[in-house]
């Protein structure tokens, strides 16, 4: 048994969208238009989408070599701490010993001293005293 129902619509259809054709022809030939000239949107929007997804491919294949290079560099080194003393015997000095003999010395030496305190001694009083004499300079 056929379905007679889908024939009938298949027809109309098509007899519906050969009268549109007509008209817009018609349409077109009074207004002096060339319907060849009309750019086809939906191929243009198509063309946008496939551009558009072929560039973020190539971005997200750029970002994944990116990420490779960067796993397969190694770590760079940290700065070397300072090993120079800028007092001579300064493990053996007191804390107040320490303390008296900041005034005496260079911006630069007290910041090497204050690196090399926190980096051995660590004496939380010793630290103020030369970041207060830093702050103050």
């Amino acid at each position: 048994m056929r379905n007679t129902r889908d024939t009938v619509a298949t027809a109309l259809s098509r007899d519906q969208l050969a009268e549109l054709q007509r008209l817009l022809t018609s349409f077109a030939g009074e207004s002096g238009m060339d319907l060849g000239e009309v750019p086809d949107r939906a191929a243009e929007a198509e063309a946008r989408a496939v551009a558009a997804e072929q560039a973020a491919r190539e971005a997200a294949d750029r970002a994944e070599r990116a990420e490779e290079l960067a796993r397969s560099r190694p770590a760079p080194a940290p700065p070397p701490r300072p090993t120079r003393r800028p007092v001579e015997h300064y493990d053996d000095l007191a804390q107040e010993e320490v303390i008296a003999l900041l005034g005496s010395l260079d911006d630069p030496d007290l910041e090497t001293l204050v690196e090399y305190e926190r980096d051995h001694a660590k004496r939380p009083r010793v630290i103020s005293a030369i970041e207060s004499v830093l702050a103050r300079r």
